[in-house]
């Protein structure tokens, strides 16, 4: 059952690149409308300057609702991973399903993760099965004092108030960004910008916002000190209804190469995320207090 584990720590860093990413997909009250999200067969207006065009598609996320994508790409220390996922603002709640190529078998393999209503839900497979009774799905708590409240990406969800994932706005603090050419994503013409920022950019940029976006910025600039990288490359192709169709994150970190793509599928349509069945499903809160653990 580790091996399981070992790979559910990777979905979970993928889960919150997921949210990262969710703030530089763009939506305004176009969204939502027959063509899923598309945006049209435009690409960007001629005259955009690269900076207008970026700070458009991320100032757009304030408007999400929901978003479903396809990732793919080389996590610190995990090793490469694809999957596909949907995430709802409004309830909560999240689906992932992964496919990791980690450094050694233990490390390699499928996961599902869905989360919702304070509970993560893991598809441990047939391997757990003979430990769990015949059950292949395993429900974490999430809430405050649940075996897994330390892991819930949900919480920012939860705890962003007018700007799903905020984080991402740091390609606004890029002062290199240029217009790579335009590209088809999808079946989507699109705008491609490239830019780069170091953690000093990040520093400065954190001057003059306010309390709660400094704070949250603050945090991420932290996180990213701690893994070692220092400059960031990304990758932004907008549509020409000012939606990111496709972002690309890249670094160098102590524990090797972050190189993510985020594809994204549809915009604020309906995500359901259902609990799997309980006949199916073992407590782990249940079983770590029976243990005495």
């Amino acid at each position: 059952m580790r091996s399981t584990f070992v790979r559910g720590g990777a979905a979970l860093g993928a889960a919150a690149l997921a949210l990262t990413a969710f703030t530089a997909c763009g939506d305004d009250e176009g969204a939502g409308k027959a063509d899923g999200g598309k945006g049209g067969n435009a690409a960007q207006p001629v005259g955009v300057t690269p900076a207008a065009a970026v700070r458009k598609a991320t100032e757009n996320a304030e408007e999400f609702t929901s978003l479903e994508y396809r990732m793919a790409g080389e996590m610190p220390g995990e090793g490469a991973m694809e999957g596909t996922g949907a995430i709802s603002l409004d309830p909560p709640a999240m689906q992932m399903t992964m496919t990791v190529d980690g450094a050694t078998p233990a490390e390699s393999g499928e996961l599902e993760i869905r989360l919702l209503d304070d509970a993560m839900y893991m598809n441990l497979g047939e391997e757990a099965a003979a430990e769990m009774d015949g059950k292949t799905w395993l429900k974490m708590g999430m809430s405050e004092g649940g075996s897994g409240a330390d892991e819930n990406p949900l919480l920012e969800l939860k705890q962003a108030d007018d700007n799903p994932a905020e984080d991402t706005q740091m390609m606004n603090a890029a002062d290199d960004l240029k217009k790579v050419g335009e590209e088809e994503i999808e079946g989507v013409r699109t705008t491609r910008y490239t830019g780069t920022v170091t953690l000093d950019d990040l520093r400065a940029e954190l001057e003059g916002v306010d309390a709660k976006a400094k704070k949250n910025r603050q945090e991420k600039v932290d996180e990213l000190a701690e893994t070692g990288a220092d400059e960031i490359t990304m990758d932004m192709w907008i549509d020409g209804e000012d939606r990111t169709k496709q972002f690309r994150m890249r670094a160098d970190t102590k524990e090797g190469p972050l190189d993510t793509t985020m594809t994204f599928l549809s915009y604020n349509e309906p995500v359901t995320v259902k609990a799997p069945p309980a006949a199916e499903t073992a407590d782990m809160d249940a079983m770590m207090e029976e243990g005495g653990a």
